[in-house]
């Protein structure tokens, strides 16, 4: 009978200290995993995590769109013409990381490329955009054929072939500040052409091209990739961990060899 109680009481105790090593572990895990998801939807918050992540400051944020899982925020710096667009993505606590960014100086509307490349997407952001700006194109090419030429060495390399099978994707501008997303009606687009409409029709991008470069601006752009598996791989390796180490507890001493 006294054996029975001890050993009911060894179990309580064990129940208690797996049900401690779990919260530990939930706490350790969602801890580490908030320090890199912890950006809220509010303004402040996209800002203040747009500025430390790509470095810029006096970071306007002007405009955000969600997609799916993803939220795009739109920004601008003090410097003329100077665009960037953060990607933003959700993690299980339902707050936000910034995972990819892609900044450019370039005319009101561009392409910046980078957000939802591997699930082909094309974002056309407008910044500021010319008041005479009333609609845009932006036509793509698409590979239509690979064959194979040969060096000197008699080795094999493919040469891609674009030209002739083409979308187009359009879009009125209505606002200033504008984050459009297009699905990829194909696979492998190779970017053509963008074209600006004035009311009359006319295509106006040559024009803002050279009024940029008229005031002494010239094209450029840079993009960086933060690389999310291995913070998702760290929070199931402390939840494994954890869990192993509390069920090993729950086991009866007399039955552990």
């Amino acid at each position: 009978m006294k054996a029975m109680e001890e050993q009911k009481k060894i179990k309580r105790t064990q129940k208690r200290w797996a049900a401690v090593v779990l919260i530990i572990t939930l706490v350790v895990a969602l801890s580490f995993y908030s320090s890199f998801y912890s950006t809220s939807s509010s303004e402040e918050d996209l800002t203040k995590a747009i500025e430390k992540y790509t470095g810029d400051s006096n970071v306007t944020l002007l405009a955000t769109e969600k997609e799916e899982n993803h939220l795009i925020a739109l920004y601008t710096t003090e410097k003329p013409y100077y665009k960037g667009m953060v990607l933003f993505k959700r993690g299980w606590n339902g707050l936000w990381a910034p995972v990819e960014y892609n900044k450019a100086t370039d005319i009101s509307i561009t392409v910046l490329w980078g957000p939802f490349a591997t699930h082909y997407r094309h974002i056309i952001c407008g910044v500021n955009c010319d008041p005479r700006i009333v609609s845009y194109e932006y036509i793509c090419d698409y590979l239509d054929a690979v064959h194979y030429e040969y060096d000197e060495t008699g080795k094999a390399f493919p040469v891609h072939s674009y030209g002739g099978n083409t979308s187009a994707y359009s879009g009125n501008v209505t606002e200033s500040n504008f984050i459009h997303i297009y699905e990829d009606d194909k696979i492998g687009s190779y970017s053509a052409d963008l074209k600006i409409y004035d009311s009359a029709g006319n295509n106006i991008e040559p024009e803002l091209t050279e009024e940029m470069k008229e005031n002494g601006i010239e094209k450029e752009s840079s993009m960086k990739i933060t690389e999310t598996g291995n913070i998702h791989f760290a929070t199931w390796l402390i939840l494994l961990v954890g869990f192993t180490a509390a069920w090993n507890l729950m086991i009866p001493r007399n039955k552990k060899k």
